[in-house]
C-alpha cells in the first residue's frame, strides 16, 4: 500500500484510533555527529566517555569488537542471532556490575548533556501529548538514562511509556543487574517479546517505567501506527496490525544493497542528517483533515503555538514525502 493510501485511512479513521512505536538510540537521536564519529548512544556512552575504570571500557569495546560483526552479519539466523545477542549483553551487564556502575552516572551523563535529541523531537513528543496519542519508546538501550534524559528536556509526559532494559540499584546507588526478565536486544526487539514479557507480569510489569498501566489495555484500540526506527529490525516492534506507517532514519554508510533493504520496508526514509520535522509534518497532514476529529489544521496549529509548545510558528504544508 502506498504511503498516501495509508494516510487517508489514518484520516478517515480518527486520532482516536492512533497510537506512535519509537525506537530510541539511532532514532531520537542521530547515529553520526560526522562523517565518520558516532553519536554516543544510550550504553556507548559509558564506554566511550570514560565513566567507569579503564577495565570497564577496554572490556566493553573487546565485547563490541567480538559480537557487533555477527549483529551485522546477515547471513545468520535469526536464532543463532538472537543467542549471540544474548550472550553479548548478559557479559556486557556482568562486567558493568563488576566496575561498579553507579546511579550517580547515569544523572553525570544527563548533566553533562552526552546524549543529543535530533532536531525536531521535543516538538514531536509535545503534539504527541498534547493530541493525547501514546508514545511508546521502545529500546535495547538503557531505560533509566531514557527516562532521566526526557525529564531533564521536560517532556516525560504521561502519554510517554519506555520500554527497555531498567537497572537495578542497590541502597547505596550501585548497579545489581537488570529489573527486566528479558534483556531487550535488536534481535529479540519484537511485538512477541512485548506479549510474552506483559502477560507474565501481568499489571505489576518492571519493563515499563509507569508501572501502574496495562500496555495491551492501554492500546488495543488503537490499530494504527505510526513506526519510527534506524534500522529494518526496527519493523518488527510492530507487526501485527493492518495499518503501519514505517518511517525509517538510515545512515548515508550503509551499501547499496541496505539501502535498498530500507526502502522496501519503510514508507518513508529520512536521511541521518536530518530531524523530526518531516514526520512533524505527516502529522500535520493526518490532523489537517481529520474526519472524525473536532478540529483539524487549525487547532493543531494552535497547539503548537502555545508557549508549552515553545511557540515555534507551523505553516500549513502541502506533502512533499510521495
Amino acid at each position: 500500500m502506498e504511503l498516501k493510501d495509508k494516510i487517508n485511512i489514518f484520516k478517515n479513521e480518527g486520532i482516536e484510533k492512533i497510537k506512535i512505536i519509537s525506537d530510541f538510540d539511532g532514532t531520537f537521536t542521530k547515529q553520526y555527529k560526522n562523517k565518520d564519529t558516532r553519536e554516543n548512544n544510550s550504553v556507548s556512552v559509558f564506554r566511550n566517555e570514560n565513566y567507569l575504570s579503564e577495565v570497564y571500557s577496554n572490556g566493553a569495546k573487546k565485547l563490541f569488537e567480538k559480537y557487533n560483526k555477527y549483529e551485522r552479519d546477515s547471513s545468520l539466523s535469526k536464532g543463532k542471532k538472537t543467542k549471540l545477542m544474548e550472550q553479548w549483553w548478559t557479559e556486557h551487564w556482568a562486567l558493568m556490575q563488576k566496575e561498579n556502575m553507579n546511579e550517580s552516572n547515569v544523572l553525570e551523563v544527563i548533566s553533562k548533556k552526552q546524549i543529543k535529541l535530533r532536531s525536531g523531537v521535543e516538538k514531536f513528543v509535545k503534539i504527541s501529548n498534547r493530541l493525547k496519542i501514546p508514545l511508546f519508546i521502545f529500546s535495547s538501550g538503557t531505560g533509566n538514562l531514557i527516562e532521566e534524559y526526557l525529564i531533564s528536556k521536560q517532556i516525560n509526559f504521561s502519554n510517554v511509556k519506555i520500554i527497555s532494559n531498567l537497572w537495578k540499584f542497590d541502597e547505596k546507588g550501585k548497579f545489581i543487574g537488570l529489573r527486566n526478565k528479558y534483556i531487550i536486544h535488536s534481535q529479540n526487539k519484537d511485538v512477541s517479546l512485548l506479549q510474552k514479557w506483559f502477560s507474565e507480569s501481568n499489571n505489576n510489569s518492571e519493563c515499563l517505567i509507569d508501572t501502574n498501566i496495562s500496555y495491551f489495555d492501554s492500546i488495543k484500540k488503537k490499530k494504527n501506527v505510526i513506526l519510527i526506527g534506524d534500522s529494518v529490525h526496527d519493523v518488527r516492534m510492530c507487526q501485527k496490525y493492518d495499518n503501519i506507517i514505517k518511517i525509517g532514519f538510515i545512515s548515508k554508510h550503509l551499501g547499496k544493497d541496505k539501502k535498498k533493504e530500507f526502502d522496501e520496508q519503510f514508507d518513508l526514509v529520512i536521511d541521518d542528517e536530518k530531524g523530526f520535522e518531516k514526520i512533524i509534518k505527516l502529522l500535520n497532514e493526518i490532523y489537517s483533515n481529520d474526519k472524525k476529529s473536532s478540529f483539524g489544521f487549525s487547532l493543531f496549529n494552535k497547539l503548537l503555538k502555545k508557549k508549552v509548545e515553545n511557540e515555534f510558528k507551523f505553516e500549513k504544508i502541502v506533502p512533499n514525502y510521495f
